[in-house]
């Protein structure tokens, strides 16, 4: 029997949830690139924009400062962060940590349903990227999401949920490249390929090359964005 000392749960009251709604909301206006890295928050306009009071508002930004997505500075206010060269490769090993066990573990976990549906998927991002010459990888067919969603670790998918915030914030200083997108998409049907045979090395291999050459490129962005 529960004790009586112990106060009795009550539902969670409106501005609760709706604070929910507006981390949501702020957190989307990072990734979708409304905010650009360095740019300052200006808590009274974005509370104004997003029709809530500064409660809420306040309370979001201290959770997407837990995220890392962005940087408080006492007496000058909220920032978007800047990720260099070197931050941005730090994410980079901590994402390659990340996925190439989720890619050994979706080689063992993975059942063929899983394996049917991220052939599908692959399908039709190939669609998307052969539609146009000019087509970047669509951010809403994410590859790398559908690997560790496989493996079904929910702790490694909650820290690859925070690494890929960061790095989307990190990698829209120094852009994106359309071949990029299309030998990307090679090397994910490697990865699948790898998966289909139920090799974890095999896999490991595939997940590490992928993401070794796409911190080279990124190398190589950074490089081109750098100021002479």
């Amino acid at each position: 029997m529960a004790s009586t000392d112990i106060p009795v749960p009550r539902p969670l009251d409106r501005p609760d949830s709706f604070t929910q709604r507006t981390l949501r909301a702020v957190r989307d206006l990072i990734l979708s690139g409304h905010f650009r890295p360095g740019d300052r928050v200006n808590e009274a306009e974005l509370a104004e924009a997003l029709g809530v009071s500064r409660g809420p508002l306040r309370e979001a930004l201290q959770q997407l400062t837990s995220e890392g997505l962005v940087h408080r500075i006492p007496h000058r206010g909220t920032f978007i962060p800047e990720f260099g060269a070197t931050e941005t490769v730090e994410l980079y090993e901590l994402r390659e940590a990340i996925e190439v066990m989720a890619a050994r573990l979706a080689a063992e976990r993975a059942t063929p349903e899983d394996l049917a549906e991220l052939r599908r998927f692959l399908d039709a991002t190939g669609e998307v990227l052969h539609s146009s010459d000019e087509a970047h990888y669509p951010r809403d067919l994410d590859f790398h999401d559908r690997i560790v969603a496989i493996a079904g670790n929910r702790q490694l998918q909650a820290r690859c949920r925070e690494v890929h915030q960061l790095l989307h914030v990190a990698r829209s200083r120094s852009g994106f490249r359309t071949e990029r997108a299309h030998q990307a998409y090679d090397e994910h049907r490697a990865i699948l390929q790898a998966l289909e045979t139920r090799d974890p090395d095999a896999a490991d291999r595939a997940m590490r090359a992928h993401l070794r050459t796409g911190l080279a490129h990124v190398r190589q962005l950074f490089e081109l964005s750098e100021p002479d």
